[in-house]
């Protein structure tokens, strides 16, 4: 999802993946901040007004994360880079039940009553169902509805069955794949 994000835009930009984004603040940065003001020295100089910053996979995993984000949120804001993440955890949940995490509630309050949230959370988890089978939209009525305007909009060539599953369909921008045969050991 982030990928596609990031494709999408031709804005400056930045992408990164929370692990490697940490390593790099925590091997190369943390030993110059000492305050607030550093923090926007920082960001003044790695960042320009207006660019995005990508994150997949954000979280909070101990207190030293906290009062990175602490002092790093609040500057990306006040510079005005635009700070999309992809993350498992609600707001209201970043860091739950850690030590420190009150060091951190006015940054998840700014987040949960300021920043667009687009909760892609479904109710059913598919991975408990086991062998049920599920609807497949290329395999019913709905199937028309995706070869007509969901390809149309990625590809203006048709769309080819496949003969040989776990492959679906596919054409020169579009590949479908039941991927439940394709993860599922012979």
């Amino acid at each position: 999802l982030i990928n596609l994000l990031f494709e999408s835009v031709s804005n400056r930009k930045q992408r990164w993946h929370y692990s490697d984004l940490i390593h790099y603040l925590s091997q190369d940065v943390l030993q110059t901040i000492c305050s607030p003001k550093d923090w926007r020295r920082f960001v003044k100089k790695k960042f320009r007004r207006r660019e995005i910053l990508f994150i997949d996979e954000w979280v909070i995993e101990d207190v030293t994360q906290v009062m990175l984000w602490k002092g790093l949120l609040p500057a990306l804001w006040s510079r005005g880079v635009f700070v999309i993440v992809t993350s498992n955890v609600a707001p209201g949940e970043i860091y739950l039940d850690g030590l420190g995490r009150d060091h951190f509630l006015s940054t998840i309050k700014i987040i949960s009553e300021q920043a667009f949230i687009y909760d892609l959370i479904d109710d059913i988890d598919y991975r408990q169902l086991g062998e049920v089978a599920l609807v497949n939209p290329l395999l019913n009525v709905k199937a028309n509805f995706f070869e007509l305007n969901v390809a149309a909009l990625i590809s203006d060539k048709p769309l080819i069955k496949a003969t040989n599953k776990p492959l679906l369909f596919h054409n020169d921008k579009l590949l479908g794949v039941n991927f439940k045969q394709a993860i599922t050991p012979p």
